[in-house]
């Protein structure tokens, strides 16, 4: 497995498909759900970010967020249940 950097910088020389890069951390997400690990997955949205294009240096890394960081458009339970 590639470091984030290395992912961001096969994305920005074109030797990646971002929405590729996307699609495989959504598999590999819902194929360890038994983790409960992921509280919420925005998939729709990543990978319609990832098609607009991406840049910067971590295009096309893929990025959890800890349930305690306001994500606008989603419901963030600041680790309750």
């Amino acid at each position: 497995m590639d470091s984030a950097a290395e992912i961001a910088r096969r994305v920005g020389a074109g030797e990646l498909d971002p929405v590729a890069v996307v699609e495989e951390a959504l598999e590999r997400i819902a194929g360890r759900g038994d983790l409960n690990a992921i509280r919420v997955v925005d998939g729709e949205r990543a990978v319609a970010r990832a098609r607009a294009g991406v840049r910067g240096r971590l295009a096309g890394v893929p990025l959890l967020v800890k349930d305690l960081i306001d994500v606008a458009g989603l419901r963030i339970a600041y680790g309750s249940k």
